[in-house]
């Protein structure tokens, strides 16, 4: 075994492109999401207010159409080891090191770890990925 090397820490991605999507996607939906609670809100406290209902509504719709136009980049992001759609869950079975907060799915916490720290695992091979590493760069200094 002195011949093998054993990497460790994270690995870099070599495309990036579709993991900046889902991030901006992700983060541009959250915001949404906020303005919609927000508007329902003043509409609570203040009263019915047709500009805040349209507001609302209007806020709703972005939400949903974002979710919509991110389900296929989801799908693009591709693990670069095992090619599995690290940030859409499936039925295949996950591996024993995929990273996943209790309440949400193992795709979600890795959406929400990558809008957070810029980091995930892969769930089906158990691989860490890091966004911001570059390729060939070593994990050691």
């Amino acid at each position: 075994m002195k011949g093998q090397r054993v990497s460790k820490g994270e690995r870099s991605l070599p495309y990036k492109r579709p993991f900046v999507w889902v991030l901006v996607l992700d983060l541009a939906a959250v915001l949404a999401a906020l303005g919609s609670a927000g508007c329902g809100v003043v509409l609570m406290i203040v009263g019915s207010s047709p500009l805040m209902a349209g507001l609302c509504v209007g806020f709703l719709v972005v939400v949903l159409v974002l979710l919509a136009v991110g389900y296929p980049v989801r799908r693009a992001a591709k693990c670069p080891l095992c090619r599995g759609t690290p940030l859409v869950d499936s039925r295949a079975s996950k591996h024993a090191h995929a990273t996943r907060v209790p309440p949400l799915s193992h795709g979600l916490s890795a959406r929400l770890g990558l809008m957070m720290v810029q980091k995930f695992r892969c769930m089906y091979c158990g691989t860490p990925y890091d966004l911001y590493k570059k390729p060939g760069e070593s994990g050691r200094k």
